[in-house]
């Protein structure tokens, strides 16, 4: 095979490859993590209270998308932890200004496994991480306080949560770690994390995710534009650290928030390739 066609079969290759799979570009408005937001919202009985948290806000783009669903929910409470003060800025003045501003609460704070202070690499862009990744050595550095989620529930009084939607920067793992206590007792309804290669270079697998909640009452998939394809447990296949969506969801919501235990993707699909 001369040298380009073998560029085109790679290429051709590697565009059915996942498309079968469902990748495509990690962009809120078109990967599926705004209909899963609606479903859950959507889903929730009428005069419940809600309270949804965007860990790793940024600017606000999830965190105004959630509390545009007070109008139907007026007691709904959005939870936004930004660190970084420049940022936190940015996502104050937008989010004052947008449909249900009162519903939301900015928390100064970054969440992993464990409270303290972390050293975090600041980016121009805003993509900023707790994590230590190659290609943000350059960046500016800022210490920022950590907190975790069992901790923050329990201060603030927090019993349930209908949804954590969690973009750290592959720190995420870290963030559920911190978020033991309230898995073990299924007070979380949704865990939506964001799963890249940046989890390479913190040394996290997929693996440790289904090792975090091996014997809860969860379940993890993969979020599409069709719904949450249902992955039945852990295969080596999973770890291809291309950029999407995976959510831990309890088993009693499954089928309200759109898991779809034969969809492409499913942990069966890969055995059976």
């Amino acid at each position: 095979m001369n040298e380009s066609l073998r560029r085109l079969t790679w290429r051709l290759g590697r565009a059915l490859y996942l498309r079968a799979r469902g990748e495509g570009p990690n962009v809120m408005t078109a990967n599926g993590e705004l209909a899963l937001l609606q479903r859950v919202v959507e889903g929730a009985p009428d005069g419940s209270a809600p309270v949804l948290m965007d860990v790793g806000a940024n600017v606000g783009d999830w965190t105004l998308a959630a509390a545009a669903y007070a109008v139907r929910h007026p007691a709904l409470r959005v939870w936004a932890f930004e660190p970084i003060p420049e940022i936190a800025r940015t996502l104050a003045a937008r989010t004052a200004a947008a449909v249900g501003a009162g519903h939301v609460h900015l928390v100064s704070s970054a969440l992993s496994d464990a409270p303290g202070t972390l050293s975090m690499r600041v980016s121009p862009g805003g993509a900023s991480s707790l994590g230590d990744h190659a290609h943000m050595a350059d960046w500016p550095v800022t210490e920022v306080r950590v907190d975790t989620l069992d901790a923050f529930c329990e201060r603030e009084g927090i019993g349930a949560v209908a949804m954590v939607k969690c973009d750290a920067e592959g720190f995420d793992l870290n963030v559920m770690q911190g978020a033991g206590r309230m898995l073990q007792e299924g007070r979380i309804e949704v865990f939506q994390f964001e799963y890249n290669h940046l989890w390479l270079e913190q040394r996290a697998l997929l693996r440790d995710v289904f090792g975090l909640v091996a014997g809860l009452p969860y379940h993890i998939g993969k979020v599409t534009p069709d719904g949450i394809d249902l992955c039945d447990a852990w295969h080596a296949e999973l770890e291809r650290f291309f950029e999407c969506n995976y959510a831990l969801v309890r088993a009693d919501v499954q089928a309200r928030v759109g898991v779809r235990a034969g969809g492409i993707g499913a942990g069966n699909v890969w055995r059976s390739a």
